[in-house]
């Protein structure tokens, strides 16, 4: 446990789970209002605009940060290629190969299954719901 916490022998297991439960939370709290949980391991600060996986914050261009910002806050539909230039791009003349441009940049810095895609439909990001 390091330094923070000391746990004198011998320890009860439940008091040991707890303390390691406790500073995990302090260190790589995920329960940030401004926190989306995407999945197990990817989560979104919406108003930083920033991406973590796991606790390590994923380098994303302005645009990439717009685009993964549009496709959370509508969440687990399809937002196709004239929604996304309409709402990320602000109606800009950008062609569609960019957009899948931006998208593939986002797989790969994420995983391929990060952004799901569907002909005909469009992109989305499956966020987690809660139960």
């Amino acid at each position: 446990l390091g330094c923070n916490e000391y746990l004198k022998k011998p320890f009860d297991l439940v008091e040991l789970k707890y303390r390691v439960l406790e500073l995990v939370n302090t260190f790589y709290s995920t329960n940030n209002k401004n926190c989306v949980v995407i999945d197990e391991v990817y989560r979104f600060d919406i108003v930083e605009g920033l991406l973590y996986k796991e606790s390590k914050e994923i380098a994303l261009t302005a645009k990439e940060k717009e685009l993964i910002l549009y496709l959370v806050r509508n969440k687990n539909a399809y937002a196709s290629i004239e929604m996304l230039r309409e709402e990320v791009w602000e109606g800009k003349a950008i062609h569609h190969a960019d957009i899948r441009m931006h998208v593939r940049k986002i797989r790969q810095k994420t995983s391929p299954d990060f952004i799901e895609s569907f002909r005909g439909l469009g992109y989305k990001i499956n966020v987690k719901t809660e139960p």
